[in-house]
């Protein structure tokens, strides 16, 4: 398995050792045979990062710059960073990868990841476990290890209840009513209490609230997603996605010379192919990074944020991490089979 990542030469960025730290903490004598760790210095110029060279970086198997561009591609890389153009530069690093790990090893899966995100610990486990659960599937793009809750929600097209709000209110109201009104009937001592004047405010405002409360507390908190889940829409962002070698080369053909937003070039690409797209529950990656170096907003860059990453406890990942990493297949893993 090839899991590149992409660093972007910014001193604003998080400390990209400890990315690397947490990627790497705790790995089996399996897991981490099962890993080609390859970096990324994402610029004409690497040596201006300043970890570029460092001690760490003897850990992983990898790390260069631009060294496989040619002299337009190159030169095309230098007027991006000339005009702070992300569109442009954010595909090349993105396409430059993909082909690292398609040219220089044999991986029959690889994984994106970017700079800014930490690890939770028995995420390879886990990754390979999904992995091999979506393998007997031939239509499936990606296996997603980071999405944020700010781009999930209540959807029209496949929550009842929310698209026909008016139906649902109607009906909370009218079992409301009707419950009270039943009490009220049944019961000589609940009677004097449950006057119509409290029915009526019951009825018409305590249910319609708790109802509207109900869908403000979130779909995801009523029910948190668990193992590997469909994602086809609102998946975000490009922070850790894992491909199928096949979808890999097919991928870097589709991106290869183009600019725009990488992650929504890459969700166009899966909707035109008719391609499905899955996510791992909860989270294994979070997205640490403060300030973007792409010039994004603070507010947004600060709301990419993997909320059930945080409700996930120490000593459980750890127990998790040491049965899982027992029971899977790390010879089939390699094999791609």
């Amino acid at each position: 398995m090839c899991w590149p990542g992409d660093i972007q030469p910014t001193a604003k960025a998080v400390s990209f050792n400890e990315t690397i730290g947490s990627l790497l903490e705790d790995l089996t004598a399996d897991e981490r045979e099962a890993l080609d760790v390859r970096l990324l210095f994402a610029h004409s110029e690497p040596s201006v990062h300043p970890d570029w060279n460092r001690t760490w970086l003897r850990a992983i198997d990898s790390w260069s710059g631009y060294d496989d561009l040619t002299k337009s591609e190159l030169e095309r890389v230098l007027i991006a960073e000339k005009d702070r153009n992300f569109y442009v530069k954010g595909v090349v690093g993105y396409t430059y990868m993909l082909n690292e790990c398609l040219t220089h090893t044999t991986a029959p899966y690889i994984a994106l990841f970017e700079d800014d995100v930490i690890f939770a610990e028995g995420w390879l486990a886990k990754t390979a476990a999904a992995i091999l659960e979506l393998r007997a599937s031939t239509n499936w793009l990606y296996l997603r290890l980071f999405y944020t809750e700010t781009s999930l929600g209540w959807d029209e097209d496949s929550d009842f209840w929310y698209r026909n709000m008016r139906l649902t209110l109607a009906l909370a109201i009218v079992s409301t009513l009707t419950f009270s009104l039943s009490i009220r009937a049944c019961s000589a001592r609940l009677r004097p209490r449950l006057d119509l004047a409290t029915i009526a405010v019951l009825a018409l405002i305590v249910a319609p609230a708790f109802t509207q409360l109900v869908f403000m507390v979130g779909k995801y908190n009523l029910f948190p997603l668990q193992g590997v889940v469909r994602m086809d829409r609102f998946g975000c962002c490009t922070q850790g996605l894992v491909f199928p070698r096949a979808k890999a080369i097919d991928l870097l053909h589709a991106l290869e010379g183009r600019d725009g937003q990488t992650d929504s070039m890459i969700e166009a690409y899966a909707d035109e192919q008719g391609l499905e797209r899955y996510a791992l529950a909860p989270q294994v990656l979070q997205h640490v990074g403060l300030v973007s170096s792409r010039d994004n907003l603070a507010m947004n860059t600060q709301s990419t944020w993997a909320f059930w990453f945080e409700a996930q406890r120490p000593e459980v990942l750890k127990r998790e991490h040491s049965k899982l990493a027992a029971e899977v297949d790390w010879k089939a893993l390699r094999r791609g089979t």
